[in-house]
């Protein structure tokens, strides 16, 4: 995050806030699907924050969110497919895949479906996988959008840039469009804030971010 006032000496914070709810800050939204990824993670209660909004993790939730649907037999009509059971057979760029398809469609969701093994999909079961997936999506996106207003409303600087890496932000086709309407609905009135993709991580990410502003002029040094 960095505030491009050439005429101020101003700072780029790099958050790396992923051990947020380390500490149970964030006790009230860890699901159960949460909880089962920690337990088997080999840094169990660590980088909470992390494993709910990160791409790394997105596919994992996924799986266990279908799964849960399926043993519910809220879809496939109770019938498991196997790859569901193996974990970590799904990655976060199914949940771009999926909810790329044009509304009212179910192509994409289709094919994804027939690849773990559901071979005649109905228009219902196709339509809560997309739903599932939203929802996965969108939690992600509010709980960044969430932390991000919390620190702009406490900066209560009037023009801030904010640089976000990762794969979900650069490749999910509405994570840009979530992520930036949700914090215009609860950042303070005033505030102007823009967001753009920060290359390379968040070391050089700094200073793209950095260099996007306008710099005061260096005063011309005599020669010696």
């Amino acid at each position: 995050m960095y505030n491009g006032d050439p005429t101020k000496e101003e700072m780029v914070i790099n958050l790396e806030w992923g051990a947020f709810g380390d500490n149970n800050e964030l006790e009230d939204f860890h699901t159960k699907y949460d909880k089962f990824i920690d337990e088997n993670s080999e840094n169990r209660g660590q980088q909470i924050f992390e494993r709910m909004i990160s791409g790394l993790y997105l596919g994992e939730l996924f799986r266990l969110v279908l799964l849960d649907m399926v043993e519910k037999e809220l879809i496939f009509d109770g019938t498991k497919p196997s790859m569901l059971s193996i974990p970590k057979s799904l990655t976060s760029d199914v949940l771009s895949l999926i909810e790329n398809d044009p509304p009212g469609t179910n192509v994409a969701t289709r094919k994804f479906l027939q690849k773990i093994g559901v071979m005649n999909p109905t228009d219902g079961d196709c339509m809560n996988v997309r739903y599932a997936a939203e929802c996965i999506t969108r939690r992600s996106a509010y709980l960044v959008a969430a932390g991000l207003t919390a620190i702009l409303n406490k900066m209560n600087e009037k023009d801030v840039k904010i640089g976000v890496d990762g794969s979900v932000y650069r490749f999910h086709p509405f994570y840009h469009a979530l992520l930036e309407n949700k914090i215009s609905e609860l950042v303070n009135n005033g505030i102007k804030f823009g967001i753009m993709l920060s290359e390379d991580g968040s070391g050089r990410g700094a200073a793209v971010l950095a260099s996007a502003h306008p710099k005061t002029k260096t005063p011309n040094t005599p020669n010696t």
